[in-house]
């Protein structure tokens, strides 16, 4: 009997016979990355067990690649693709750990998935996602990643390099995208066994697809069919904005897959390696996100030439160029040391010497500062001091001249002379010399601020440099709230900055009666509470003047406006409204349904008809099945007709299940535009139940249990008082401006038992007692659920 190894190099060595050639693919085999081979580096030496699985990939040899690219890997063997390791079993002498993945299980079959989760990405420790591919002596080292993976090598400076090479060390890349069939593995870790066992089980193969990738490209001609095959690809586009790889740069990338089966120590896998250079056609293709670079293309080749003088950096702080007469600052990753105008750099007072006898020279956090000394004026000579006031000594000492005043002395000829530029006070020459009078009670200013008389009931304002204090009328000093009480109940009486404010309640009205609150509405119910006007609208009332305001566009209903201005809408025993004969529907087949030309369902007996015995009929809102056909109550025609059921869009779901409830939380938009809801006057329903299975959950909010704030309906029931809301926390139905219908409802402990992942129909109904069957309106959409942490179910 043929050795599973041996058979497996026959059918590889036939396959390469009989392939035909495919435009830019070629058949992989081991010699595509030079491996085996014998070095130090026990990784070199591992054998690929199965490089047949790896059937063909493309583009082949080197190739020099625009944007756009893809590496393509076609996979075929006699079992699914390994996608990864979807969850992790450690196993210790105080018990047992199991750890799930993300995972992109195949919902169809074959089945597609962009950039999808492959599960434990690790490639070390016991939550590895590898193999068991042992290297005597190198524990934990020779082990391949399970899940599809791209290594990469910059080759532009070294083109024999590997260094990137799973062999070398290199990081692995899952796939941007899968195609056709593949299935997950779990890895066990036995450590209550010394060294540890490491075992890797694959699940179940799905059915077998042959070369039907779906969506994916077809594979090339000429290839074998082992019965099942994928289609494993990896974006270029998506490796450069990664920054994984640069254009104009060339690179070798190695890739690797595993088959399905784990019959070979190891596991059976196969490799193939391809050189590329991405292709550039503008600067921006070039961006090496360096901001001491300037980037360029030029023929498809990238250039990245340094910025003399440019230095990288990620906050301002890096870019301290210790010099204080700049301004440091990190631009686009770039510094920036802009010098300050006028500043002069120091490290002693010396280095600050302007030669002027007049400042003070400092040198201050190594800056130079010249401070100009008040009063002072340089002089060489006595005569450079020369004022022309003959009321001063003047001389020049050390550089500087010395006015001395002469006391109580001012020169004048006029009044005018001896103007002080002081507002308060009155000035005049006499005998030729100024004098100036203070004038009683006047206080100068530069500013209002000076004015401030700590009154708070004064405008406080300076006027040509005098200060005014004007009252304010009215206003009311206070020290406290109580101090403003105006004795209006429609103000809101406050004490801020010790002054009063009284300011009025929107919407308030002030009442001693009733009377003062009549709002001429029919539908609120008037009164004064406590000084204000208090009117309550009444629930499910229309106010009205004529009976054309009642007119709810039912033509099974009666329609009044009574003498109190208030709408009723009686409804006709036996009649239902219609807008074509399909509403019409009776269940009865010995009549003729039909919609007359006034909207009205009309039921005409056919002659010699004899009714069979009639089927259970379905019963809106009691959640059972009553006619057996699958449907409960708003997911069956029978109860909302499909002109009047919309399609749903879950925004998020969340279930968590908890022994024999589940912790609920849903929020979806229930109709983009055409949903008129009253939730007021409707009775809601909420169903669940999975695919093709029972009623997982089925609830009913009556209407008397809503209430209306604005465009929202809500419903709030914590302590689970009415027992048909399937013990739900709360509801919110609100009517959008753009006619869109949005709802969130969650419970802590809903009455859904252990609902499973997968998809479920959610649907959402509203039914009014009054309008009858054919009134009811309905939302539904059937949404995948998949598995998270800890059991919870989330969609999407």
């Amino acid at each position: 009997m043929v050795s599973s190894n041996l058979w497996r190099r026959l059918k590889f060595a036939l396959a390469l016979l009989t392939a035909v050639a495919t435009s830019g693919a070629i058949r992989a085999h081991a010699d595509t990355c030079g491996y085996p081979l014998k070095t130090t580096n026990p990784r070199t030496s591992v054998f690929f067990n199965e490089s047949t699985v790896l059937r063909v990939f493309s583009p082949q040899g080197s190739v020099t690649a625009q944007p756009g690219l893809t590496i393509k890997l076609w996979y075929n063997d006699e079992h699914a693709l390994t996608l990864g390791v979807r969850r992790v079993v450690v196993k210790t002498r105080t018990g047992t750990t199991t750890t799930n993945y993300p995972f992109a299980t195949l919902a169809t079959n074959p089945g597609g998935a962009l950039y999808p989760q492959v599960g434990a990405t690790g490639l070390n420790g016991d939550q590895a996602g590898t193999d068991t591919k042992l290297c005597s002596g190198y524990p934990d080292l020779c082990d391949r990643p399970m899940f599809p993976a791209l290594f990469i090598t910059d080759t532009t400076s070294a083109p024999s390099s590997k260094a990137g090479d799973w062999q070398s060390g290199g990081t692995p890349i899952p796939p941007h995208a899968v195609f056709g069939t593949w299935k997950g593995a779990v890895r066990t870790v036995d450590k209550t066994r010394s060294p540890a066992a490491i075992t890797v089980t694959n699940d179940l193969d799905p059915a077998s697809n042959n070369w039907n990738l779906g969506s994916g490209d077809p594979a090339p001609a000429g290839l074998s069919n082992e019965g099942w095959s994928a289609e494993i690809r990896w974006n270029l586009d998506d490796l450069v904005v990664a920054g994984k790889m640069i254009p104009g740069h060339t690179y070798r990338l190695q890739f690797m897959v595993h088959d399905g089966d784990q019959n070979t120590t190891g596991g059976d896998s196969g490799e193939g390696c391809v050189n590329v250079q991405p292709y550039c056609t503008t600067a921006a293709d070039c961006n090496d996100r360096n901001a001491c670079t300037a980037d360029s293309c030029s023929a498809g080749l990238c250039s990245n030439t340094p910025i003399a003088g440019c230095k990288l950096c990620t906050t301002a702080a890096g870019c301290d160029d210790q010099n204080a007469c700049t301004t440091d600052a990190c631009n686009a990753g770039a510094c920036q040391n802009t010098a300050i105008a006028g500043c002069t750099p120091c490290t002693t007072a010396a280095d600050c010497n302007d030669q002027n006898a007049c400042t003070t020279d400092a040198c201050t956090a190594g800056v130079c500062q010249s401070t100009a000394i008040a009063g002072c004026t340089p002089c060489t000579t006595d005569t450079d001091c020369n004022d022309g006031n003959a009321c001063t000594t003047d001389s020049c000492n050390a550089g500087v001249c010395q006015t001395t005043a002469i006391v109580g002395c001012k020169l004048c000829t006029t009044a005018a002379a001896c103007d002080d530029q002081n507002a308060c006070t009155t000035d005049s020459c006499s005998a030729g010399a100024c004098q100036n009078t203070a004038i009683a009670g006047c206080k100068l200013c530069a500013a209002d601020t000076d004015c401030d008389d700590q009154n708070v009931c004064t405008y406080d304002t300076c006027n040509a440099g005098v200060c005014s204090n004007t009252a304010i009328d009215p206003c009311k000093p206070c020290t406290a709230d109580t101090d403003c009480d105006d004795q209006n109940f429609c103000t809101i009486d406050t004490c801020g900055g010790g002054m009063c404010s009284n300011t009025s309640l929107e919407g308030c009205k002030p009442c001693t009666t009733t009377a003062d609150c009549d709002d001429q509405n029919g539908c609120t119910t008037d009164s004064c509470n406590s000084g204000t006007c208090r009117n309550a609208f009444i629930s499910h009332c229309k106010p009205c003047t004529t009976v054309s305001d009642c007119d709810d566009g039912n033509a099974c209903t009666t329609d009044s406006c009574n003498s109190g201005g208030v709408c009723k809408n009686t409804a006709i025993s036996g009649c239902t409204p219609c807008t074509s004969a399909s509403n019409c529907g009776d269940l009865n087949a010995c009549t003729t349904d039909t919609c007359s030309s006034s909207g009205v369902c009309v039921h005409t007996p056919i002659s010699g008809c004899t009714q069979p015995e009639a089927a259970p009929a379905e019963i809106c809102g009691n959640c059972i099945d009553d006619d057996g056909n699958g449907l409960t109550d708003f997911e069956d025609p029978a109860c909302c007709l499909q002109s009047d059921t919309f399609a749903m869009t879950l925004k998020g779901g969340r279930l968590r299940p908890h022994g024999s409830a589940t912790r609920l939380a849903l929020r979806s938009v229930l109709a983009r535009s055409g949903l008129v809801v009253n939730p007021l006057a409707e009775d809601v329903f909420l169903q669940i139940r999975p695919e093709g299975g029972t009623d997982g959950f089925c609830a009913r909010i009556p209407a008397a249990n809503f209430t209306k704030h604005h465009r929202a309906f809500e419903f709030a029931d914590r302590k689970h008082a009415v027992a048909s809301a399937g013990r739900l926390d709360g509801m919110k139905i609100k009517l959008m401006r753009d006619g869109s219908v949005r709802l969130r409802t969650h419970g802590k402990r809903a009455q859904m038992v252990d609902p499973s992942a997968g998809r479920l129909q959610v649907t959402v109904g509203f039914h009014s007692a009054a309008a009858g069957d054919g009134a009811s309106r309905c939302s539904t959409t059937l949404q995948t659920f998949r598995a998270g942490r800890q059991g919870r179910l989330i969609t999407p």
